[in-house]
């Protein structure tokens, strides 16, 4: 489904078919416009933050390099994520999305608006969040920010690749 250099070129659209065998309903999806990538990203983001909340004693845990295999994962709010973003992309209720689509239809939605709206885009906005949140919570053991946050993309500003 990822679209050719050309395809993002042109901001050709892509279709996905949605509904059950008796009401198909294509639905294409294409690059938002700011308004619209607002409330994609508040939607995600808002999820991602109940994410981390429910989870927070295991990232903690994680995060002081102690045993979280005795610790269980709260997944119900990247779950709901999906329902969310994709009832907002094609202009239905949450309950639509719930009761007409299977759950390869709402993903395959909320996977075409990552392309559409591109990877490194949604990697960055990723890393910016997680450099906001670390700059707001205790320093671990060392002082030091994990690996992973400290890089910047060769189209970040100030990067020298």
């Amino acid at each position: 489904m990822s679209r050719t250099e050309i395809q993002v070129l042109l901001n050709e659209p892509i279709v996905v078919v949605i509904g059950d065998e008796a009401n198909p309903r294509r639905v294409e999806i294409k690059e938002p416009s700011n308004h619209e990538l607002g409330e994609y990203l508040a939607l995600l983001n808002a999820s991602v933050l109940r994410f981390v909340k429910g989870n927070l004693p295991l990232i903690q845990a994680a995060l002081a390099g102690q045993d979280v295999t005795k610790l269980g994962i709260q997944l119900e709010e990247l779950a709901t994520v999906s329902e969310h973003v994709t009832a907002k992309v094609i202009g239905e209720p949450v309950e639509y999305v719930r009761d007409k689509m299977s759950l390869r239809q709402s993903i395959a939605v909320t996977k075409a608006l990552l392309d559409v709206i591109g990877w490194e885009f949604i990697r960055e906005n990723f890393q910016m969040a997680t450099k906001a949140w670390n700059a707001t919570t205790p320093k671990g053991k060392n002082g030091a920010a994990p690996s992973w946050l400290q890089g910047s993309s060769p189209t970040s500003p100030g990067s020298t690749s």
